[in-house]
This record gives C-alpha cells, sequence and structure tokens, in this order.
C-alpha cells in the first residue's frame, strides 16, 4: 500500500475507530513504508525492527510514532527522510 488512504481502506474492516489512523498530536494521517507495499507479514525479515507506518510530520517536541510490522508502536526522535 502505497498511501495512507490505501492502509485504511484495507485496515478499516479491522478496526473499530478511523481515530487511529491519525496521529492525535500532528491531526495528519500515519503514512505508510512503501516498500512494504504487497508483502505478507512472513515476508518481512525481523518484523519487529522493520518500520511500517509513521507520523507524517515529526512531532513539535522533536518526536515522531513509528509503527512496526509486527504492531507495536514506539516514540522516537525524528530522523527526517529516514524511512521514507
Amino acid at each position: 500500500m502505497k498511501s495512507a488512504a490505501q492502509v485504511q481502506n484495507r485496515l478499516r474492516p479491522y478496526i473499530r475507530r478511523d481515530a487511529v489512523f491519525t496521529c492525535p498530536v500532528t491531526k495528519k494521517p500515519y503514512q505508510p513504508i512503501k516498500a512494504l507495499s504487497g508483502k505478507s507479514l512472513a515476508a518481512i525479515k525481523a518484523p519487529a525492527s522493520r518500520p511500517a507506518l509513521f507520523d507524517a510530520v515529526p512531532h513539535p517536541d522533536g518526536t515522531e510514532n513509528i509503527a512496526y510490522a509486527d504492531g507495536h508502536v514506539k516514540g522516537n526522535k525524528a530522523k527526517s527522510g529516514a524511512r521514507r
């Protein structure tokens, strides 16, 4: 999936609230890692360390949220363009 809208459409049947697709701090939709488009979880090596979604823009405090392919989320210091 190459856009936030595609991710939302694919996951919507499994998500109860659309708010999870949008960062509560920046109000922007989380963006997918385009290199993972079309890959199954089984095809991703080390999914616990492979970013799948990230904040569109850093938070005012210089951090960003990153959702990993295994489903966990961490806040990190923003690295401009590092995963895009």
